[in-house]
């Protein structure tokens, strides 16, 4: 995207998870929002193919957040749009997703962007540098800094003072 370039998304809910639509190789599909997840966009098996993703004979291994594990091959989707913003040659992994999503975005997808999201009005904002949709104010938002971690991403709390 360009220096000063921002794209929203529409945010739709399963049940309490967040969902975004995600075009890839010119057909949408609905993504689960995981920004605790080391992902890049990993999708569901049967999605993997007709989306257009060349396996790369690679594979990976991990658990989700309930501790289930499960392994999927590595593949790289050509090209990934996010609203206005086109990524190519976007790595990422099968994933055994639920029957009403066809897999998850994760933070290592939207690391290079300043990622806000808009609850109330159900949207994600994806910014390069100052650049902010006509009218959006951040002022009185809720700031969450964080780091990225081997993990997944981490930040500070305090508990009971």
């Amino acid at each position: 995207p360009p220096p000063e370039a921002w794209t929203e998304l529409p945010i739709s809910f399963e049940g309490n998870l967040p969902c975004v639509e995600v075009e890839i190789g010119g057909t949408a599909y609905r993504l689960l929002l995981d920004l605790g997840a080391g992902a890049t966009v990993w999708l569901d098996p049967e999605t993997a193919g007709p989306a257009g993703a060349r396996m790369t004979g690679g594979s990976s291994s991990s658990t989700d957040a309930f501790g289930r594990p499960f392994a999927g091959r590595a593949y790289v989707l050509p090209e990934c749009r996010l609203g206005q913003f086109v990524l190519r040659d976007v790595e990422g992994h099968e994933f055994h997703s639920s029957d009403r999503v066809a897999g998850l975005i994760g933070w290592r997808l939207l690391r290079p962007f300043r990622v806000l999201i808009d609850y109330p009005g159900k949207r994600l904002v994806l910014a390069c540098g100052r650049s902010l949709p006509p009218g959006l104010s951040t002022e009185g938002w809720t700031r969450v800094p964080f780091r990225a971690t081997p993990a997944g991403i981490a930040t500070g709390v305090r508990c009971d003072g």
